[in-house]
């Protein structure tokens, strides 16, 4: 139906569709910044359930910046310690405050229900005299050279003309500004389903700690809201098999996660899939999206709403200054480019992590039941390994500001391969992948026929015949069990370095791999010195020496570049 211009229409700076956690933050932060706008939401009321839960670091960050953080902490839970429970026996717990030491003045997760949260921004927005316009939703919108025109319509029917300057996208994954732009929404949906609840739990935790579970028929995570009430995140495969509803897996929740726990009373239940998702543009023209309009992730590191926030500041003020004439309106196209990358990283990282912790498939679950746990007792011990998981988790990460930066001794432009840089990289990473799963398959399978070549091999070069004597019955072992595990560990931090920071040109990262090489080298040295067998070592596990050894020699140089901290 085609717009009727009128004398009735309205006219503001800013028309935001949409008043959940993005929507509010924008509205918040223009409110700040003294732009003109109106925000609508086709709901009655705000959230009621726990949704939302976690704020991130950032994300405190940005609530402190608004006077908000105290009230938010008085009325949440800080969250000082995380439990891993695998197969109910092995418990791995873990202090945010270790975990966080030196990376930045919020050390601890909060936990923050959904509907507290959007109070919170509603009363922030009342202080300034502004207020969200409840069960009103966009019905047509259409672009002029110099606004964007909206009707927008009323439960009781009742419609109204909307000029604007802008119009904010802040209506959800299945937004309907994003579908009349035709702007296709990029990515997949998880096909096993996913269930959380609000409810009571005979939990045997402190308040201010969250646990993990990991089981042979679940993965669950349970986070406290207040005494005695959880909210539960559970998948399954019974989930498949079972009708939608708390009464099905009341009885046998306990079962499935492997732990002496009940659950009752629901206030809420909902069972749905993971997505990976993310707009192709952030951008048509006047029109913005923000939030879950833009990019939905996995629930796995509750970066969703956090993500949001940070979309809703970034494009406020980018929005305030141009509307104010004091930025020239191509400032307003850094938004997408400044969001976007973002967004596309966090979707697939959070989407990785929610294969890894929830798949029920071959090698997601051996891996996780049987490999994590060490993995993890290994890996928070390291400094480096605790810094690369607060980044990931909480948004904080470091871009670089500049590709080319003035050689100061030289004071000529210091250059470096864009292409040759890549190419490494990507070799780090891949062959780091290839070696991960050798070491899984090594580690599972030793005695598995494909491996009677590899341990013949090393038959030869250690005894020379073509089996093991019966004395290194010890030593076939070691090799087919924990150095298998410990290879694949030691690749898969390898590669989450080469995928990330090693690509983003962090020095530290380059020191990592130097450090794998050194490690490596020393390893192989001792084994050849004890066992005198000097070439055949060094031939067989050549490829492992060069393929750190080469991207360290090929991009050296291109780490002599700063670097800026953010939070995009």
């Amino acid at each position: 139906m085609p717009i009727q211009m009128g004398n009735d229409e309205k006219q503001t700076a800013v028309l935001i569709a949409g008043a959940g956690p993005a929507g509010l933050m924008m509205a918040c932060q223009l409110a700040i910044l003294e732009t003109d706008f109106r925000i609508i939401d086709r709901k009655k009321l705000p959230a009621a359930y726990s949704g939302a839960l976690i704020i991130h670091a950032p994300s405190q960050e940005i609530l402190d910046e608004m006077g908000l953080l105290d009230p938010a902490t008085k009325e949440g839970i800080p969250v000082h310690t995380l439990s891993l429970v695998f197969r109910g026996k092995k418990t791995i717990r873990l202090k945010l405050k270790d975990l966080t030491r030196d990376l930045g003045p919020f050390p601890n997760m909060l936990m923050l229900e959904q509907s507290k949260t959007e109070q919170l921004l509603i009363g922030f927005l009342q202080k300034y005299g502004r207020r969200v316009e409840w069960e009103t939703e966009v019905t047509h919108f259409k672009e002029n050279r110099d606004e964007i025109v909206t009707e927008v319509r009323a439960t009781d029917g009742k419609t109204e003309m909307i000029r604007s300057q802008y119009l904010i996208a802040a209506d959800g994954g299945s937004s309907m500004i994003r579908n009349n732009l035709k702007i296709p929404f990029i990515g997949k949906t998880r096909s096993f389903p996913l269930c959380i609840t609000d409810c009571q739990a005979n939990l045997d935790l402190p308040p201010n700690e969250i646990c993990f579970c990991f089981s042979k028929e679940a993965s669950a995570g349970f986070f406290p809201i207040s005494r005695q009430r959880w909210r539960i995140d559970l998948t399954s495969p019974r989930l498949k098999k079972t009708k939608p509803g708390f009464e099905n897996i009341e009885s046998d929740f306990g079962s499935m996660v492997e732990m002496n726990i009940r659950i009752k009373n629901p206030d809420w239940f909902s069972i749905f899939r993971s997505h990976r998702r993310f707009a192709a543009s952030f951008r048509s023209s006047r029109c913005f999206l923000i939030g879950d309009a833009a990019h939905v992730f996995s629930p796995v590191g509750a970066r969703g709403m956090n993500s949001g926030w940070e979309d809703a500041r970034n494009l406020a003020g980018k929005i305030a200054s141009v509307s104010a004439g004091t930025a020239d309106p191509a400032l307003l196209d850094r938004y997408e480019k400044e969001r976007k990358p973002p967004a596309r990283k966090t979707a697939k990282v959070t989407d990785l992590l929610f294969i890894l912790f929830a798949s029920p498939r071959f090698p997601w679950k051996p891996i996780r039941l049987y490999l994590l746990p060490h993995a993890i007792s290994l890996a928070f011990r390291s400094k480096i390994i605790r810094t690369l998981i607060f980044r990931a988790v909480s948004g904080i990460r470091y871009v670089r500001s500049h590709r080319i930066e003035l050689n100061e001794k030289a004071g000529q432009p210091d250059m470096f391969d864009e292409k040759k840089f890549g190419f490494w990289q990507k070799w780090l990473y891949y062959s780091s992948i290839l070696f991960a799963f050798f070491g899984i398959a090594l580690a599972l399978y030793g005695d598995n026929i494909l491996f009677r070549p590899y341990f013949r091999m090393l038959a030869q070069i250690f005894w020379q015949q073509n089996t093991f004597p019966p004395q290194a019955d010890h030593f076939r072992a070691l090799v087919s069990g924990p150095l298998g595990g410990t290879i694949a560990c030691a690749y898969i931090m390898l590669a989450f370095v080469a995928r990330y920071p090693f690509k983003n040109r962090e020095r530290w990262s380059r020191n990592a791999v130097v450090l794998a090489f050194g490690s490596w080298f020393i390893l192989d040295s001792a084994v050849c010195l004890y066992y005198q067998v000097y070439f055949q070592v060094w031939a067989i596990n050549m490829f492992s020496l060069l393929q750190k050894a080469l991207p360290l020699i090929f991009t050296w140089k291109a780490f002599n570049h700063k670097r800026s901290a953010t939070a995009p």
